[in-house]
């Protein structure tokens, strides 16, 4: 079952290669440097899709799918999945066209640009829930049932691709380095804030199950 563990890494690997926005590329590197760092998305997405579709399947042929866990690291990589695809598209269309010429339709990279930030978002998401729910087990309550993780879990990242649909000017086109890109309101407020509020809450609880074991580890038996 730890086996699990090992293809979450490829879901940091792509959110690092992330955070250089595209609009700054052409500012920082010549043509042939845009297009190693595109490459390297797209590796970083591959990795990740192919690590995403072994957990989904492992899960659905050989898991037990009553553990409430397996059950969210399975979510968790069908959001890392989805993530990758939509990452996988948009360097694809880059590799097509790395200058952004604009006959690929900014509608089309909107749409990709809201999904990709739904998975990620949803990935944040069920990653905060694993933190909360390895600290339910180790306080010995009763387990969260598996609803209200989905609610959770898909509902936020739905209101951020309504918002990201619904609002034109979340996605400005980029003419000079790439396809489209977030605007920076809705970097910060749908991508970035929500990374940051899963990994302070996921370290969080992390914390208090580390510190209940030390207790629970110095008490004389």
């Amino acid at each position: 079952p730890t086996i699990y563990l090992y293809f979450l890494p490829f879901s940091f690997l792509v959110i690092l290669l992330l955070l250089h926005p595209s609009s700054t590329m052409s500012q920082v590197f010549t043509a042939e440097q845009t297009l190693v760092v595109y490459s390297a998305n797209l590796a970083a997405a591959c990795l990740s899709l192919f690590g995403s579709a072994a957990i989904i399947i492992n899960y659905i042929f050989f898991v037990n799918k009553t553990q409430l866990l397996y059950q969210l690291i399975f979510f968790l990589s069908i959001a890392d999945f989805g993530a990758s695809l939509s990452i996988g598209i948009s360097q694809i269309v880059l590799f097509v066209d790395p200058v952004g010429n604009a006959e690929h339709g900014h509608r089309f990279c909107h749409i990709i640009r809201a999904f990709l930030n739904f998975f990620l978002v949803a990935s944040f998401a069920w990653t905060a829930s694993i933190a909360l729910h390895s600290w339910v087990c180790s306080r010995q309550k009763p387990q969260i049932p598996i609803i209200w993780f989905h609610l959770v879990d898909w509902g936020i990242p739905l209101i951020t691709l309504i918002i990201i649909l619904a609002v034109p000017s979340t996605v400005v086109p980029d003419n000079m380095g790439g396809w489209c890109h977030a605007s920076t309101a809705a970097h910060w407020a749908l991508w970035f804030g929500p990374l940051l509020f899963s990994v302070v809450f996921s370290v969080f609880f992390y914390i208090l199950i580390l510190r209940k074991y030390s207790v629970d580890k110095s008490r004389p038996y």
